[in-house]
């Protein structure tokens, strides 16, 4: 069975392009924060973007400068990267307004601020950019039947949980628009995809 499903089913990373896609299509600059093991980051190449990953952990961070171009992947904290570019120190590709979409799969629940991090994503977006995300629904009936064995509680990696009003709203005091949140109520994850106005 597992052998079938993973043949005839798409690949994570080929169904969260797929939904990216539909906002925001390649050709396009594409930020993939918290990219772990780079699989997003490459398969954006395949499809046409100009991808870049952003890893914090130095060993995932070297797993996915295997799968793509090394300079592709940007180790350490958003933050640090960010100042460090500005101040002509750091990657000169992390100018404000110089990308078309920033994806987080699994990053913001693991932020312990996560307003500042929203803030520069937003920073980073050009006008009319999207920014979208996966995480897990803390509304959602699997955690409500599941109560503390829930998939998505996950001390102490997880220190943020959202429900998907929340997190628009955490969105909305950022500066974006939410255009469409897709919450399957059985689910332990949802996708929030956001803009910023151009």
């Amino acid at each position: 069975y597992t052998l079938t499903a993973s043949l005839i089913r798409p690949s994570r990373q080929a169904r969260a392009l797929r939904k990216i896609r539909r906002h925001s299509p390649p050709p396009g600059k594409l930020l993939d924060v918290g990219c772990g093991d780079g699989r997003i980051p490459a398969h954006a190449l395949s499809l046409g973007y100009d991808a870049w990953g952003v890893e914090l952990s130095p060993r995932m961070a070297s797993r996915a400068a295997r799968r793509i171009d090394p300079q592709r992947i940007l180790v350490g904290r958003l933050d640090d990267l960010m100042q460090a570019s500005a101040g002509g120190a750091g990657p000169a590709n992390l100018a404000p307004g110089s990308f078309d979409v920033i994806v987080t799969v699994s990053y913001i629940e693991h932020e312990p601020d996560p307003a500042p991090a929203m803030k520069r994503a937003f920073a980073l977006l050009k006008p009319g950019g999207w920014c979208a995300q996966k995480t897990p629904n803390h509304d959602s009936w699997l955690r409500r039947l599941r109560g503390k064995r829930w998939a998505g509680y996950r001390w102490p990696e997880h220190v943020q949980y959202f429900t998907p009003g929340t997190l628009g709203k955490l969105m909305e005091q950022c500066g974006f628009v939410v255009r469409r949140v897709d919450a399957n109520p059985l689910g332990d994850n949802f996708w929030l995809f956001a803009q910023k106005p151009a």
